[in-house]
């Protein structure tokens, strides 16, 4: 492949990332924001480093609710082969949180919750048939 030709796989890589940005941003808007009311929600890192995924840090826990995890499954179905990854950072528990999160890939959502240290509402969300 010339140079050129690598160029241009990296800028439309680019161009499809910053869609599935864009359009993972509306949907999770829909439940929190960003920056909700000085606490931040999540956000969308915002760095491609070149494999087709997308990495969300979740600090507001409604985020695991089936309708927005449903809404981001829907995002992907316009970008085949692509991945969502969900992690929970909550910034203000006391012990902090272990790594924990959600995997949206192939129209399926892989869960690696540790249920036992999430607050009881939504500790038993399931989200099998999403």
């Amino acid at each position: 492949m010339s140079e050129s030709e690598h160029v241009k796989e990296i800028l439309a890589h680019e161009r499809i990332w910053r869609r599935l940005y864009d359009r993972a941003k509306v949907a999770l808007d829909r439940f929190s924001q960003q920056e909700d009311g000085g606490r931040l929600g999540y956000w969308i890192v915002s760095d491609d480093w070149g494999p087709d995924f997308l990495q969300i840090e979740v600090t507001d826990l409604r985020l695991l609710q089936r309708d927005a995890v449903r809404a981001l499954k829907r995002v992907l179905d316009d970008f085949p082969g692509w991945q969502i990854a969900m992690f929970i950072f909550a910034l203000d528990t006391e012990p902090p949180l272990p790594r924990m999160g959600l995997l949206i890939s192939d129209g399926r959502v892989y869960n690696d919750l540790k249920r036992e240290y999430l607050p009881e509402e939504v500790r038993h969300i399931t989200y099998e048939g999403i």
